[in-house]
């Protein structure tokens, strides 16, 4: 849904308006022993392919080393493409980076065409993959950080635009009455597990007999929040621990612990007269994932057993990786691993998944309800030592909402948290990655888990 805001907005934001999760930062290596030495750092050179061209989802083709930073600002693409760099990560280490053609055992990576431009507009794949949260570990930037009055104009314009071309355009609520009115607008960000979730939420309260508005894809976090605040949306299906950073402005860390985690988002959520009802068994969080042919030749059922293996193994991930403290800096200070080699990739997406299941990377950083995983030849290992934060899917409601329609809305939505868990929305992701509409998922998982026609 592009409109004038997106490129002003973007750079405001640092360029991560996609609202996917990509960290920037500089990276570098240095020279020593290979004993001492920390994981080198590959990237490769991306080709394009012709305009129009569409990602397929899995076809055994020629691995992509990609060097352009999916998330990165175009300042930092631009100085990796022509340098090499050395900074010290989080962790303390300096992690390498390589030009295209330097690789493990002399194994020669090419990128895949037709996926660097998708990933690069954060799409493929039916778009389930795209970022859910922002970098894995890095503090998320809010809406303080970017001027008021373009934010709140870009809220207007994307709503706007989204009603607009909606059957019931000419009852669209304006800030000032969306509250008031007998309608419940239900808002997602712009991947299609959150359209998903809102559908699962939206689908319940029109079964109880609410009039229900979808404001769908309306953008990232940094978009969807202040929607949510000003009234143009009044219920988003959000993710715990990410929300709780985003709306304390970092001054709450959420941990590995559902009950501590909701409690503080329930808290700061309040103070914004915004309501964290209860929260779903299903999380969307980061994921340690190995194939099944590494688990079983290196006995990996934890993320604990890596440590023995770490030095010989290859980590893919997000370029940011090895200095954000839920990725390679997290697991360095955690659990004391440190792999032999980093592949900087994309956030969760199709290089990643690539290249984990053609061997380019041994251990690779997915998302915990990727359909993948549901595969034969995929091992989530488990994060014993609770390195990644709880992200339960948990809907916020405006109080306003709450008050006005009391415990038989709070019941609607309160029966679709209990009923989903991490395996049900996983397999729903794979439907709708396989085309099926999120809407129609929805109804067949409600009438099936919660009940009603």
């Amino acid at each position: 849904m592009p409109t004038a805001c997106g490129p002003a907005l973007s750079a405001a934001a640092g360029g991560r308006a996609s609202g996917a999760r990509g960290p920037r930062g500089r990276r570098g290596w240095r020279r020593g022993s290979r004993a001492a030495r920390s994981p080198r750092v590959r990237t490769g050179r991306s080709s394009r392919a012709p305009a129009g061209t569409r990602a397929p989802s899995r076809n055994p083709r020629p691995f992509v080393a990609l060097p352009l930073l999916v998330q990165a600002s175009p300042r930092s693409l631009s100085q990796a493409a022509r340098r090499h760099e050395c900074t010290p990560s989080a962790a303390g280490a300096p992690h390498p980076v390589a030009r295209a053609g330097a690789s493990r055992k002399g194994r020669a990576h090419q990128v895949v065409a037709h996926y660097a431009p998708a990933v690069l507009r954060g799409g493929g794949d039916g778009g389930f993959r795209r970022s859910r949260r922002g970098p894995p570990g890095e503090a998320r930037r809010t809406a303080r950080s970017v001027a008021p009055e373009l934010l709140a104009a870009c809220v207007v314009v994307l709503v706007g635009c989204s009603t607009a071309s909606s059957p019931d355009a000419a009852d669209a609520p304006t800030p000032a009455d969306g509250l008031g009115d007998s309608t419940v607008t239900v808002g997602s960000f712009d991947f299609a597990e959150s359209e998903l979730l809102a559908h699962l939420y939206g689908e319940a309260l029109e079964r109880q007999g609410h009039d229900v508005r979808y404001e769908l894809g309306l953008g990232p976090r940094e978009l969807v929040q202040p929607a949510l605040a000003m009234g143009l949306v009044e219920l988003v299906p959000e993710y715990a621990g990410t929300a709780l950073q985003f709306l304390s402005l970092d001054a709450s860390e959420p941990v590995a612990d559902p009950v501590a985690t909701h409690e503080a988002l329930a808290r700061v959520a309040a103070s914004r007269r915004v309501v964290a009802l209860a929260p779903a068994p299903a999380q969307d969080a980061n994921a340690i994932v190995v194939t099944r042919r590494t688990a079983l030749e290196h006995d990996l059922a934890r993320v604990s057993d890596l440590g023995p293996v770490a030095g010989q193994l290859t980590f893919g991930g997000p370029p940011e990786c090895p200095s954000r403290p839920l990725c390679l800096g997290g697991l360095g200070r955690v659990y004391g691993l440190r792999f032999s080699e980093f592949l900087a990739l994309d956030a969760g997406g199709p290089l990643t998944l690539e290249a984990l299941e053609h061997g380019h990377v041994d251990v690779a950083l997915l998302f915990s309800t990727d359909p993948s995983l549901d595969g034969p030849d995929l091992v989530e290992l488990e994060d014993d030592a609770g390195l990644q934060p709880a992200e339960n899917v948990t809907p916020l409601v405006r109080a306003e909402v709450v008050e006005r329609f009391g415990p038989d809305l709070v019941a609607a939505l309160d029966a679709v948290s209990g009923a989903l868990d991490t395996d049900q929305l996983r397999e729903m992701n794979a439907r709708v990655a396989a085309g099926a509409s999120p809407e129609a998922v929805a109804a067949t998982w409600l009438s099936s888990a919660v009940g009603g026609p």
